[in-house]
């Protein structure tokens, strides 16, 4: 008998869950976020990859594991994918200002679990061969780009010897034409308090968007500080795969 397949979840409460953690296992996939219509329709398919691989390649591969793993049959223009680049070539200059840029954190994968009662954020950072993880939950009536930027704090701290940095406020405002992300924490050190602002324009995810504003507010200090470690290691908790 032929498999019915079809363009919509038939739970849509579950089944979305279960596609993006499908998606989130593809190669080169950092995050995703699925977007589906009461009656179950898959509206939209939003993914940040790494560069490794072509957007192309991406969208078959998601095609191919909802079609094989849970029976539905998506349209390729349904998904988007944006292309996060990986750590650029070391700058000239003096040692100092290498030193500097080379310790700046950057971006590694975001992802979101929902539950019924809302959800749980976990970040992952890294610097050159150091990697740092966070996590934070959030309620169905609380922001999760606050979880966001809570979590990238826990994975923040993982890379200091001393001091914090403490989350301020975040918020969404409209410039001109775009839509951007604000993002104020504090650096708490020896009893000095200094407020830190950074922002990011919204591509497609506020969420992802409070995350690299949260990154572009502490990696202007994070280079003049003392490193936590100096050998290489993984801290936190490792990934859950739900």
């Amino acid at each position: 008998m032929k498999e019915d397949t079809t363009a919509k979840f038939r739970n849509p409460e579950e089944d979305v869950g279960k596609a993006e953690a499908e998606i989130r296992q593809l190669a080169g996939v950092m995050g995703c976020r699925v977007v589906a219509g009461r009656d179950g329709e898959v509206l939209e398919i939003h993914v940040v990859s790494s560069e490794e691989r072509h957007p192309k390649q991406i969208i078959r591969d998601i095609e191919t594991v909802l079609l094989a793993s849970m029976g539905v049959r998506i349209d390729h223009k349904k998904v988007s994918v944006a292309r996060y680049p990986g750590p650029r070539p070391a700058p000239s200059g003096s040692a100092e200002t290498r030193e500097r840029a080379g310790a700046r954190l950057r971006f590694l994968r975001l992802q979101i679990n929902l539950t019924p009662d809302g959800g749980e954020v976990e970040v992952a950072l890294g610097r050159e061969r150091f990697q740092g993880f966070g996590r934070a939950r959030f309620t169905l009536s609380s922001d999760p780009a606050r979880a966001v930027v809570e979590a990238a704090l826990q994975g923040i701290a993982q890379f200091l010897r001393e001091g914090s940095f403490q989350i301020g406020h975040v918020q969404r405002a409209q410039i001109g034409s775009h839509e951007a992300v604000f993002v104020q924490v504090d650096h708490v050190q020896s009893g000095r308090s200094i407020p830190l602002l950074g922002s990011a324009l919204v591509s497609r995810d506020p969420n992802l968007a409070a995350l690299l504003a949260a990154l572009d507010a502490v990696n202007r200090t994070i280079g003049r500080l003392e490193p936590a470690t100096g050998t290489e290691f993984v801290a936190g908790p490792e990934p859950s795969s739900s």
